[in-house]
């Protein structure tokens, strides 16, 4: 009887949150429209319009953000690269294994609103030397060869406007027998497709798999998973790649 209840409230909570992020979807696109949703997408921006985006951002990438950093076995004394990450739930996610350890994360991100608000969130660890986070593009990186144990993405790929340069820069920047992480959400990808909300992204995923093959990547891989945790999109696939370096 008890399962039950929970149960039925579980699905009256998830029926709630369902609604509640279709109206507020629906009421963005009527204010804003879509444009400019898809532009706030690719590099969001500051003020209220920004704030909104955000919030659609975390209940989107939340999910992403832990699977990826769940399938990239991250050791306390790893240092992990964070590509496009948005509010620093990933960032967050890292920190929780390393925080005890000698490694340290580091986010990479192209929009300065995202960089701010993240820096701010974690004024102490940077302080401390746990976590670095600067702006920049992922075709030209500032940190040094072999840098990184561990890099993961999630919902920025789309977004690269020079594929191969990209690729080559992840592999430059990576240590031997290092690996990257990258999650997609297939269902919650065609919705956006649909609504128009990625007009200024690529969401072809041969694009991408087919950059980093070219680019010394090798045994690249996409494996389905499924996510009791997402009731909301609980289909992903995370596609592996290995740097095995001489």
């Amino acid at each position: 009887m008890l399962r039950r209840l929970i149960n039925a409230c579980e699905c009256q909570q998830f029926a709630f949150d369902m609604w509640n992020r279709l109206v507020q979807t629906m009421l963005i696109e009527r204010m804003y429209g879509i444009d400019r949703i898809a532009r706030n997408f690719s590099r969001p921006e500051s003020g209220i319009f920004g704030a909104i985006i955000s919030y659609l951002l975390k209940k989107a990438n939340l999910p992403s953000e832990r699977n990826a950093v769940k399938h990239l076995d991250v050791r306390p004394n790893h240092t992990v690269l964070e590509i496009g990450f948005g509010l620093g739930y990933g960032i967050q996610h890292v920190l929780d294994i390393i925080k005890e350890g000698d490694g340290s994360v580091h986010g990479l991100d192209i929009s300065d609103e995202m960089v701010r608000r993240t820096a701010r969130r974690f004024q102490k660890e940077i302080k401390d030397k746990k976590v670095n986070i600067c702006i920049g593009d992922v075709a030209s990186m500032p940190y040094e060869d072999n840098t990184f144990d561990r890099v993961f993405h999630t919902n920025s790929c789309f977004y690269w406007p020079d594929m191969d340069e990209a690729a080559k820069e992840i592999y430059r920047v990576m240590r031997k027998d290092s690996v990257m992480v990258t999650i997609v959400m297939p269902d919650e990808l065609n919705m956006a497709v649909k609504k128009g909300a990625l007009k200024y992204g690529d969401p072809d995923q041969t694009r991408y798999i087919d950059a980093l093959r070219k680019n010394n990547f090798v045994d690249v891989q996409v494996q389905d998973f499924y996510d009791a945790e997402d009731c909301l999109y609980p289909w992903y696939q995370a596609t592996f790649a290995y740097a095995k370096k001489k």
